[in-house]
């Protein structure tokens, strides 16, 4: 796997930059306001929700280009 790459959930209000198979960082929108998570997976469900953002889980997970992850919230 080539890193990064970049994911949007179902809903639309978060974007994933997923930088390795144990990290990644989250835009989430919140109304107006747009929050950034940091997340290192220390625990397996972590380790499990990166697979499934890298994997595409059908239904949840949608793959973005860098462009729409760096303009998300603009």
């Amino acid at each position: 796997m080539v890193y990064p790459v970049y994911r949007k959930n179902s809903i639309g209000n978060s974007v994933y930059k997923i930088e390795t198979d144990t990290k990644f960082i989250e835009k989430q929108r919140i109304g107006s306001n747009i929050l950034i998570h940091e997340v290192e997976a220390k625990q397996y469900p972590e380790m499990l929700l990166i697979n499934e953002m890298i994997e595409c889980k059908p239904n949840t997970f949608f793959e973005i280009e860098e462009e729409e992850w760096e303009t998300f919230g603009m």
